[in-house]
């Protein structure tokens, strides 16, 4: 049985104010056996400076996006479905450690990408590395 990933709640209320003003919707992408939700880089440009301490974090890796599908879960996306226009609402901002990291994230409702993961019979959060994960857009990590 997976564990639930473990959120810390940060109040940052410039950073939300900015973050609501950003645009609420994204492009269904599919990279091989992982699929995400591909948005505006500004979710990382515009609020990864506003963070407290950002200095000493990382901008992520990769592009701005929310996650779908693991590889793990181990379920294709159809064609049919890549390209499709999603959109969701911001929550809050988090912080949680994982495999010897902290990020920091904002929790996003996607009701329409809750719909597509019980079409491809999924549960409702993503499951990576044995850890159920919330729907989120990372914007910061503490180690590469």
């Amino acid at each position: 049985m997976p564990n639930d990933f473990i959120l810390h709640r940060l109040d940052n209320q410039t950073l939300i104010e900015v973050a609501n003003k950003l645009p609420r919707s994204g492009i269904l992408i599919r990279d091989g056996d992982y699929a995400f939700l591909k948005i505006s880089e500004d979710y990382i440009e515009k609020l990864f400076p506003l963070l407290e301490g950002h200095e000493k974090l990382y901008k992520p890796l990769y592009p701005a996006h929310i996650s779908l599908i693991y590889p793990e879960e181990e379920c294709y996306v159809s064609d049919s479905d890549v390209g499709s226009l999603h959109s969701f609402e911001l929550l809050d901002l988090y912080t949680t450690q994982l495999f010897g990291k902290h990020g920091w994230l904002m929790t996003v409702s996607a009701p329409s990408l809750e719909q597509l993961r019980k079409k491809y019979n999924l549960p409702k959060k993503l499951c990576y590395k044995g850890h159920r994960i919330v729907f989120h857009i990372t914007i910061a990590q503490d180690m590469l």
